[in-house]
């Protein structure tokens, strides 16, 4: 597997005193890092053309079979159960302390070109980087593919609202990503426990 550049995180300012962002960091970069992996063994190009399939197969109330689209499921999806959160843990018994893991994503992911003007981007652009209202999709290199996603984690009583972009060269290889974490609750405790859970040890 190619070496993926770290995440970028950013803050939205609502979620900037979220007490327990080292955590937070930890869990999303676990998951993150193993959806780069998979993208990276998979063909962004495919994705776009499976994509068009599940349009075409929604318009017509059609319900593709799990596994249909790999490509589609790999980059124009993140979500993770409870039950994905616990395949990662060494010591299920020790994690039945954790009684919500959840990443859901909210809407159809975007996808397109980086620099690219065309109306679907132009939909797509939120509000220029730095400006904390909407995420910026369409930062990164110009010619790169890009995949948009809004999703939320949520835990037993702590949750984040994210927005995330991949972006990949033209011709393959590391996959970077930005982070947006537009908003959070909680005090984090259920949050530090989970990723206790998968290697996570707070700065002492």
């Amino acid at each position: 597997m190619p070496d993926h550049p770290p995440i970028e995180f950013r803050y939205f300012k609502i979620a900037e005193d979220f007490p327990a962002r080292p955590a937070l960091e930890f869990v999303l970069g676990h998951v993150i890092d193993a959806k780069r992996d998979a993208m990276a063994a998979s063909s962004v190009s495919e994705a776009v053309f499976e994509s068009a399939l599940v349009l075409i197969d929604g318009m017509d109330d059609k319900q593709a079979a799990p596994g249909a689209y790999p490509h589609f499921d790999i980059w124009m999806r993140f979500a993770v159960s409870h039950d994905d959160y616990l395949a990662q843990v060494a010591d299920k018994d020790a994690a039945g302390d954790v009684v919500r893991f959840e990443i859901e994503q909210l809407e159809d992911a975007e996808h397109g070109i980086v620099g690219d003007t065309g109306d679907d981007d132009e939909d797509a652009a939120g509000t220029p980087v730095g400006t904390p209202v909407e995420p910026q999709p369409d930062c990164g290199e110009d010619g790169d593919w890009r995949v948009f996603i809004k999703s939320v984690l949520m835990f037993h009583y702590s949750a984040a609202s994210l927005a995330l972009q991949f972006t990949q060269g033209p011709l393959g290889g590391p996959i970077k990503c930005t982070c947006w974490v537009c908003y959070a609750e909680g005090d984090g405790d259920d949050l530090v426990m989970a990723a206790g859970h998968l290697g996570y040890r707070p700065a002492t």
